[in-house]
């Protein structure tokens, strides 16, 4: 183990060396520290038989990884929060879920969006880089000089890719012949359900790209994804009553999903045990 406090710097060396005479205290402290970091081996054991937990995290080894293990002790059908404490929570969700539509402008700064940009870097397919003119070329379909350059809401019409860049074509960190073996694509922060309310900030010089707020990141979404809402869709759609979807693969008839996945939340129709799900054509206002 390389010890990183043995290369500093002559100059920083001589100061701290006299800040040390003068608080032998913490002169004191400072050779325990170089003695742990320094100490590049490992002390065997005096048996010479290594502990079959070596390289293990104890906490994995004491508590149970199986969450059902805590249901079943509590009891079938208890509650694990009190009616007091579900409704905070509930109340908490819904803020922060619906927090997009609540928003009069946005919360990025142009420059921490403009910052990923600057150089090309990373590869496309296989050992293909991506070039510096392809990254200039996003850029200015991006159109950043005049972000922010809209202030819209909307809601996902179906799975949505939420991107760092513009663009669908991933960016690996190394050549990948087969995504499947490193399926690292860092271009993609996230996958927005159908359903998420989102805050427009910005629309691409093609009209094909909204940068938009959601309630977990900001990013580049494809805008055949979003579909445009106004105050009355809200509205209708904060019935007060939701559903979240618990397995992946649910089949939702009717809708440009076609199916949705676990951590979709839809409205429930007022008064009625039926989804309400009012699906609004991708850049269209709402009816």
């Amino acid at each position: 183990m390389k010890c990183l406090l043995c290369d500093i710097n002559p100059a920083m060396r001589e100061a701290w060396e006299k800040e040390l005479e003068r608080r032998p205290r913490l002169a004191a402290l400072c050779s325990l520290l170089l003695l742990a970091a320094c100490g590049g081996k490992q002390i065997p054991p005096r048996d010479g038989i290594p502990s079959p937990h070596l390289g293990t995290i104890r906490d994995m080894r004491s508590f149970p990884q199986d969450l059902t293990v805590f249901a079943q002790q509590a009891g079938a059908d208890t509650p694990l929060l009190d009616s007091q404490a579900q409704a905070e929570q509930d109340a908490r969700f819904n803020r922060i879920f619906f927090g997009p539509w609540d928003m009069r402008k946005t919360s990025i700064r142009k420059r921490d969006v403009e910052i990923y940009f600057r150089k090309a870097k990373g590869y496309k397919y296989g050992d293909v880089r991506w070039t510096q003119d392809e990254w200039d070329a996003m850029r200015a379909n991006a159109g950043l000089k005049s972000f922010p350059n809209t202030a819209m809401y909307g809601i996902t019409v179906r799975n949505a890719d939420l991107r760092e860049m513009p663009s669908h074509t991933p960016r690996f960190s190394e050549p990948t012949p087969d995504p499947r073996i490193n399926p690292f694509d860092y271009f993609q922060y996230s996958l927005l359900p159908v359903g998420t309310p989102v805050f427009i900030a910005h629309t691409s010089r093609d009209g094909n790209w909204y940068y938009v707020e959601t309630p977990v990141a900001a990013g580049w979404v494809d805008a055949n994804d979003i579909g445009i809402v106004d105050e009355a869709f809200e509205a209708s759609y904060k019935t007060g009553s939701y559903v979240a979807v618990l397995r992946d693969n649910v089949p939702l008839p009717g809708s440009l999903a076609g199916q949705v996945n676990i951590g979709t939340v839809l409205p429930l129709a007022p008064s009625q045990s039926c989804l309400l799900y009012t699906s609004p054509s991708p850049r269209d206002r709402t009816r």
